[in-house]
């Protein structure tokens, strides 16, 4: 049976960090999104038999296969917890909302999913929706990642507020994906603006095939969260320690600073 870890519920306007708390094997960090018409007393939930199962503490750090580029803080999060640490700027364009998490339990996670909500200044719903995966895939103790919500209807209004639940399970529920590392990233013209340019490496003993992805999170100059990029690597698969060329277009998106992330299939 699949063992759903701790989340953290964010309720936060666009552009904020954030994290909350809760935890425990088994149990989720809440119930999901608030109905804003709910009537709560703001009472911590009983403990449960399961309570502190992996949340011991745990030093922040990030993961040694993301390729990062520029200073920028992430959040270190709550000690026991998965957590949403960052929501970034909506683009309404896409729907998409790019997030940070971070994984301060003392236990790896993977199978990483965000979902929730999105509501107007006035507290009216706007939409729902999930994630579309993350860099990496699999988060070890104190590690963070990033990825993107899909929301359709989201807008970029600065008092747009989103309530989301980040889960992980344990690695053997893993589903065969596999991280890879970029070992080299250049910013490159291309058709169509900028681009990322750079080499893969297959840091594993067995070969990663395709499709592999290739994510970019992209910061402005103050360390806010803009955008996250992706695309795919040249090769549909690499050999253990093999390697791959790629190219990521920005379409003009600034992205001075960054973090990268790359991943395939092991089966």
């Amino acid at each position: 049976m699949k063992k759903r870890l701790a989340a953290a519920v964010c309720a936060a306007a666009l552009l904020s960090g954030c994290s909350a708390s809760d935890s425990g094997d088994t149990v989720r960090s809440g119930d999901g999104p608030t109905p804003a018409d709910s009537d709560s007393s703001g009472e911590e939930p009983e403990s449960s038999a399961d309570d502190g199962v992996g949340s011991a503490s745990v030093e922040p750090t990030t993961s040694p296969l993301l390729n990062i580029k520029g200073k920028f803080a992430i959040p270190d999060g709550v000690d026991g917890k998965l957590s949403v640490v960052v929501i970034g700027q909506a683009e309404p364009a896409s729907g998409t909302v790019p997030v940070v998490i971070r994984n301060m339990t003392a236990s790896p996670l993977a199978n990483l999913e965000v979902s929730g909500t999105a509501r107007d200044g006035a507290g009216k719903l706007m939409g729902s929706g999930s994630s579309q995966g993350f860099a990496p895939e699999l988060l070890n103790p104190g590690e963070w990642a990033f990825g993107y919500v899909y929301i359709d209807g989201v807008k970029a209004a600065k008092d747009t507020e989103f309530d989301f639940t980040a889960t992980g399970s344990e690695p053997d529920d893993f589903l065969g994906s596999a991280d890879v590392e970029i070992v080299e990233v250049a910013l490159t013209k291309g058709d169509f603006g900028d681009n990322l340019t750079g080499i893969l490496k297959n840091p594993t003993d067995e070969e990663v095939s395709g499709p592999i992805d290739v994510s970019a999170a992209c910061f402005d100059k103050s360390g806010s969260l803009v955008s996250t990029q992706s695309g795919f690597a040249d090769s549909d698969s690499m050999a253990p320690g093999g390697t791959s060329s790629f190219s990521l277009d920005l379409f003009d998106d600034p992205c001075e600073f960054f973090a990268m992330g790359s991943s395939g299939y092991n089966f």
